[in-house]
């Protein structure tokens, strides 16, 4: 699932707005745009206030068309910065990088595109089972994606599911005994499930690498929740989550698709010129 309207940050460092388009993130630049309508607007006519009272008498609206316009266009413009606002936060290093689209001819990927961001039990199945590649398990991850304002819980859907074949369903357990692509599962869709809060999806993916140090694929998506903390404080921070992975690709097994690493880089490499500043 991606973002369904390109959204541009706001770089402070910018001086006119032809240099703030450049990377995608939380803050649209119609979002500014509108404020500074608003804001110009209240400098031109400082005097005018909104009724006191809200009825559905037309004469609560003011006597003059042009107030009512200005109403009318100040209610636009809130709903217009509450809904791109949220399609921002949705463009990130987790929710943006298109994996899916590298293995959407498997069968599992095809059935997680049509799940809307909620994981069914069979897929829960399918991505504990040991004879689905882990690429293909971490690209059908991507293609359930996430349900925007809303919390799917499909990490724990994943636990639940599979607690009789791994022998476990408490999270101290598969810390403690799972493997590590039952980890890279559980650690990836639990950074899908909230991709604003992936503190604790970050430990386990930890631990996944750990247990796997040579895996590209468990590598990849460890770095791109690196990136999605970085996000929020430093942009080469983001960029550098998923570079040293290429500097050191002769480190790796090859389980992650030339496909799939393309889809990364073209994301991630957006934030390299933030090393040179």
């Amino acid at each position: 699932m991606a973002c369904g309207k390109e959204c541009f940050i706001v770089d402070p460092a910018a001086q006119d707005s032809t240099e703030r388009g450049d990377l995608i993130s939380v803050e649209c630049i119609l979002d500014a745009k509108g404020r500074a309508d608003v804001q110009q607007e209240k400098h031109l006519n400082p005097s005018a206030e909104a009724p006191k009272e809200i009825s559905m008498k037309p004469s609560t609206w003011g006597t003059s068309p042009s107030a009512r316009k200005r109403i009318e266009a100040r209610t636009l413009i809130a709903l217009v910065f509450v809904a791109l606002t949220t399609l921002c936060w949705a463009d990130s290093p987790l929710t943006s990088t298109d994996i899916a689209s590298a293995y959407s001819t498997h069968a599992l990927v095809v059935e997680a595109e049509a799940t809307e961001g909620v994981i069914t039990q069979e897929i829960c199945l399918q991505l504990n089972s040991p004879d689905v590649p882990i690429g293909v398990k971490i690209a059908a991850i991507n293609a359930v994606g996430w349900v925007l304002g809303e919390y799917a819980g499909n990490a724990e859907k994943f636990l639940s599911v599979n607690a009789g074949s791994m022998g476990f369903s408490r999270l101290e357990d598969l810390l403690e005994y799972g493997t590590a692509d039952q980890l890279i599962c559980y650690a990836y869709l639990k950074a899908m499930d909230d991709y604003l809060d992936v503190s604790m999806a970050l430990q386990i993916a930890s631990v996944a690498l750990e247990r796997a140090p040579h895996s590209l694929a468990i590598a990849m998506v460890h770095g791109l929740i690196r990136g999605q903390i970085a996000l929020d404080s430093n942009w080469c921070s983001v960029y550098q989550s998923t570079a040293q992975i290429r500097e050191h690709r002769g480190d790796y097994n090859f389980n992650f698709s030339d496909q799939a690493l393309e889809a990364v880089y073209a994301y991630m490499d957006r934030y390299e010129k933030y090393c040179h500043e």
